[in-house]
Formats: structure tokens, sequence, C-alpha cells
């Protein structure tokens, strides 16, 4: 934790919120998900700060940062997110139109379950 979150965090003051934003595809393929992220979003890569992240994390590219599979993989991995701290999560979804349907339909069911 920074010393900035721990002095928000006293003298009354409401924790911060820390949102993380997320490229996220339920789906049945996963490798053509990271393809398409691949293909969509290739000049990301070229952004010198999004290239350090990416290099800090050791991704090669925004197709390292999605998080894709089924429902249950899906909401496991978001459950990290939230288990590290994040207090919103802020999801682009990303592949066919179904699978975005199906995103958008678990991030829903976890908001009204208090879980996303």
């Amino acid at each position: 934790m920074s010393w900035s979150c721990r002095h928000q965090r006293g003298g009354g003051r409401a924790a911060p919120r820390i949102a993380v934003g997320l490229l996220v595809s339920v789906t049945s393929d996963v490798a053509g998900a990271r393809e398409g992220v691949s293909a969509n979003f290739r000049q990301a890569a070229t952004l010198p700060t999004f290239r350090a992240l990416l290099d800090r994390q050791g991704s090669s590219g925004p197709q390292d940062t999605l998080v894709a599979g089924d429902e249950a993989a899906v909401e496991k991995a978001a459950g990290r997110f939230t288990d590290a701290g994040a207090t919103e999560l802020i999801v682009f979804p990303v592949g066919s139109t179904d699978d975005q349907a199906r995103t958008v339909a678990l991030f829903a069911d976890l908001a009204s379950r208090g879980r996303g």
C-alpha cells in the first residue's frame, strides 16, 4: 500500500477508489479472442506509456492483458482484481457479438450479487 493510500484512509477520509480497466471476453474461443485483441489493439502497444506497462508485466502486447474464458474462469479472474484491492472494474467486452453479450450478462449478474 502506498503512503498516499494510507494517508487518505486516516483523518476520517474515505478509502480511495481503485478502478481497473479490463478487456474481457466470455468465450469458448480464447485463442480467437486473443487474436482479435492483437489485431484490433496492436497500435496501443506502440504508445510509450502502454509499452512500458506491458514491458513491466512481461507482456508482448494487449492480447496478453485480455481476461478470457468461460463464465467461471472470467469470474475467478475478476475476483483476483477485487481481492487485490480494486473497488471498480471497468469492463470492455471484446470478441464476437455473442461473446460480448455473454460478457455483459456475466458482469451484470456479478454486479447484482455485489461481486462485480
